[in-house]
């Protein structure tokens, strides 16, 4: 009862002091901006062996996503951001398939309709300008759980993005609710913080009436940054077993070279279902973990190259059903080239060794990559 009467409150406040900034500014925006963020594959090589069975496959060009950005200001103190996601037949169909356990590697393309479909919401928001340098923001967030996802720094440096970034497990967060901003300055520290009560539930619905509370900060001291997430809510429909989200990173510029790491994990308890016998089981905690370094050499002012060592351990891939895991080792060499202004040539090459705990099912290959990203 507590937590729905905190809820109820925080939207009676948000209701509240919107109401109060649209009264006390009457001064419109000049309009509506638009833009759009455009991924195209221009090649897309892998071979490697799936189950000790090898295999290759080659994709040719095609239309990966479009995200689309609709941005108003509808006064000095309230923005409206709406970010809508297409993808060719949906969410994960295009011609440019990651290997997946159980697929032969020659397998793995699958053909689809060019049309782009509607999938989802990256964001769509409202932001309220408040007193005293806070911002207050409700509807879909994209919470800042890692700077890899969350900041989306991953997509001016890769491709495809890796195991640790783009899992709801570990790196990514998406999630519907309340965010609150305010900078801080303590002595020489610039301390940015973030405080998140959200749904808590599968990205944009919540199944329960507990919401998940989230904070989140980023130290900065000369060229050193860091950052740190902690997030608890529960996870079930039924409101009974606790979820603790973390993580951490840090990150450092010298000269023509940069170093970031980012590491994340969590506990659902009692998670996964484990036989105990052949007609009894037990559940456990589901504890995912996962961490990833990446060094940057920027040569030339429109040229940068990387490397990244990607590590997940995701225990519960498999939830309620069995009690093995997967774990993904990736190392991925790249080059980021600019073209233009909010373009660039994205060029990686992926040496994975992925297998499931259980050892039913194992993964080795190499991938070539060469991509398209822009932005306007």
């Amino acid at each position: 009862m507590f937590r729905k009467l905190l809820l109820v409150c925080a939207m009676m406040s948000l209701s509240a002091l919107t109401a109060k900034c649209m009264y006390a500014e009457e001064t419109k925006a000049e309009g509506t901006k638009v833009g759009a963020h455009i991924k195209m594959t221009l090649y897309d090589y892998k071979d490697g062996k799936s189950n000790n069975i090898r295999g290759h496959e080659y994709a040719g060009m095609d239309f990966r996503e479009m995200i689309v950005y609709l941005s108003s200001e509808l006064t000095d103190k309230i923005s409206i951001d709406l970010q809508p996601y297409f993808a060719p037949g949906g969410v994960g169909l295009n011609t440019g398939a990651t290997p997946r356990f159980g697929v032969p590697i020659s397998k793995t393309k699958t053909t689809t309709s060019i049309t782009p479909n509607f999938v989802g919401w990256v964001k769509a928001a409202m932001k309220v300008v408040l007193p005293h340098e806070y911002e207050l923001t409700v509807g879909i967030v994209k919470p800042l759980f890692t700077w890899d996802y969350g900041a989306e720094l991953f997509w001016e440096e890769e491709y495809n993005g890796g195991k640790f970034s783009c899992n709801t497990n570990l790196g990514a967060m998406l999630d519907t609710g309340f965010e609150l901003y305010k900078p801080f300055e303590i002595w020489k520290v610039s301390l940015p913080t973030y405080l998140y009560l959200l749904n808590g539930g599968n990205e944009f619905t919540d199944n329960n009436n507990t919401p998940m509370v989230m904070i989140h900060a980023e130290p900065e001291i000369g060229a050193w940054k860091f950052q740190g997430s902690l997030a608890r809510g529960t996870y079930d429909n039924d409101n009974k077993y606790p979820v603790t989200r973390y993580s951490a990173g840090v990150s450092y510029e010298w000269q023509k070279f940069s170093i970031r790491s980012e590491w994340a994990g969590g506990n659902w308890e009692k998670n996964i279902k484990t036989p105990t016998s052949a007609t009894t089981a037990s559940l456990t905690d589901a504890t995912p973990f996962g961490y990833y370094v990446k060094l940057f050499y920027k040569f030339a002012p429109w040229g940068r190259a990387m490397l990244h060592y990607d590590y997940a351990d995701n225990n519960f891939n498999d939830i309620k059903t069995n009690p093995g895991g997967e774990r993904f080792t990736t190392i991925t060499p790249g080059l980021q080239l600019k073209v233009a202004s909010g373009s660039s040539i994205q060029i990686q090459y992926d040496i994975a060794d992925w297998r499931r705990t259980d050892k039913s099912s194992t993964l080795k290959f190499n991938r070539l990559s060469i991509g398209s990203r822009t932005t306007f």
